[in-house]
């Protein structure tokens, strides 16, 4: 393993730990359906993420909602569940956000750092960043995003297994790396290599340690269509999910476990669909 400390932080350069350190599957399920979904705010801004936190480590934080304007920026924005903004937290001009694939996860808010490959943990309760980890061979500028909508290469996901960074290769075209980072140091568990033409798909997600990807973010009857099985691994066969994006540019996609829900920005909008699962 390699470390830096930085201001008092640590900034874990390249570790890979040995396949045997990932645990048991959390929760064992598929995704069998979508249902319509469910409009809940509206701030104006076309870009964007919003975000619930399903494992707070702080009480104070149980039913609060955290929005990001725009795909860049130093702003992350606190709100009641009622809607009403509460608390703006400054990241600072040395660590913006870029990208609206996001993620608030146990009071800290994970995201990527403008212009670079790394990802970063800043603590909701201090207000600081406390790790952050540069992941290798990943696309991270210019052209060759992550999704057909062009503004993400980093891709934050949680499920009750923990957290997840879904990112394109820089090497190759066509290979989506899936890297299982630990939430405290965001030391990488795992990294899997997955064969796919992963920029024609919309969005993702990962749900039961299971990945899943739209086919498309822009046409309003769209499906889930792509699914792979992290733990087996091996993809999941004949998948086809329908469900609509409401107002056809859904430029996040997330699966919070606490509610068993997905959330999705689109065009602006708020969005959070109830699901099906199954054993």
């Amino acid at each position: 393993m390699s470390v830096k400390k930085q201001g008092g932080r640590k900034k874990i350069l390249l570790k890979l730990m040995n396949d045997t350190l990932l645990t048991p599957r959390m929760r064992n399920c598929r995704l069998t359906g979508v249902k319509q979904p469910v409009y809940f705010n509206s701030t104006g801004k076309f870009y964007g993420s919003w975000m619930k936190d399903p494992e707070p480590t702080y009480p104070e934080f149980k039913d609060k909602m955290w929005i990001t304007h725009h795909f860049e920026g130093q702003t992350l924005w606190e709100y009641n569940q009622k809607g009403k903004k509460m608390k703006k937290y400054l990241l600072g001009n040395r660590e913006p956000f870029y990208g609206t694939g996001n993620v608030v996860y146990r009071s800290s808010f994970y995201y990527q750092k403008h212009g670079s490959n790394e990802i970063i943990r800043y603590d909701l309760k201090s207000e600081s960043i406390m790790a952050q980890v540069v992941l290798p061979n990943s696309k991270f500028r210019g052209n060759g995003r992550l999704y057909a909508i062009s503004y993400n290469f980093f891709d934050l996901a949680v499920d009750a297994n923990g957290l997840w960074a879904i990112y394109g290769s820089h090497d190759k075209n066509k290979l989506l790396l899936v890297s299982k980072l630990d939430p405290d140091s965001l030391a990488i568990i795992h990294t899997w290599n997955i064969s796919i033409a992963h920029r024609r798909y919309g969005n993702g997600f990962v749900l039961c340690g299971n990945l899943y990807l739209l086919d498309s973010a822009t046409h309003k009857m769209s499906a889930i269509t792509y699914g792979y099985d992290l733990y087996r691994p091996k993809k999941i066969r004949k998948l086809m999910i329908p469900i609509v994006n409401a107002y056809e540019m859904v430029t996040m996609l997330s699966y919070n476990h606490h509610d068993n829900r997905l959330y999705a920005w689109d065009r602006g909008y708020s969005i959070s669909y109830d699901i099906v699962t199954k054993k």
